[in-house]
This record gives structure tokens, sequence and C-alpha cells, in this order.
């Protein structure tokens, strides 16, 4: 994928680690009323107890409201030699560690957690 030439972001766990799903915003959302919230924060407590962060939901956030991320252009590598680093991604940012090769890959480097959680909300909202 990241030799293919099209598009290409990547969301990686420092970021989505950011977006924390808090009993105070499960409260929030509660507070909206009705079966389908009830359903829905009963799920996220649920989630919440293994796993305070919504990953999956970076995801679906940045394909909805792209400014609520911001990130640099990488040049990005999946290092797969033998080896302990098997696997791991790697990114060069900056011009002298890409050495003259341009960029492939956006890669999101903040969240503005007010701004996913108010979309989260304004979305789920509609269902209540």
């Amino acid at each position: 994928m990241l030799a293919a030439g099209i598009p290409t972001v990547m969301l990686g766990l420092d970021v989505t680690q950011k977006a924390r799903i808090t009993p105070e915003r499960i409260a929030a959302l509660r507070a909206l009323g009705g079966r389908p919230m009830e359903a829905t924060t009963a799920m996220l407590a649920s989630y919440a107890a293994g796993d305070l962060c919504l990953h999956d939901a970076c995801v679906i956030a940045y394909l909805i409201d792209e400014t609520l991320f911001s990130g640099v252009d990488a040049y990005v590598r999946i290092d797969c030699r033998d080896g302990l680093c098997y696997g791991r991604t790697v990114a060069a940012v900056s011009e002298r560690d890409r050495a003259g090769v341009p960029a492939n890959c956006h890669v999101v480097t903040e969240v503005d957690e007010e701004r996913l959680f108010a979309l989260l909300k304004e979305r789920l909202k509609r269902f209540s």
C-alpha cells in the first residue's frame, strides 16, 4: 500500500491513545437519553474497562472531518528484515532523514480531543 502511489494516511497508536473515553464523557452521552444511547454507553463503558482509547473511532472521525487531526508528511516504510524490529513502521519526517526520498504518507500526530468527542456526541445525538 505504501508503494502504491495513492494518498495514504497513518493514524498510529500514539495519536489514538490521546482519544480517551472517560467516565465523564460516557455520562455526557448517557444524558442524551434514549435506548440507543443506553446501549452505546454500555458498550463504551465495557470497552473502556479494558482500553480507554477509541482507536477505530479516530479512523472514522478522520474520514468525516480530517481537520480534527494534524500531522506531517513523511516517507514511511515497514521494517521487513529478520530481527527484533520486524514489522515496525518507520517514518522519516525531515528532509535529512528522507535523504531525497519523497513523502509517501501523511502521518497523523495530533488529535483535537475535545472536537473529536463533540463530533461523536453530535452524531450519536441523532439516534437519541
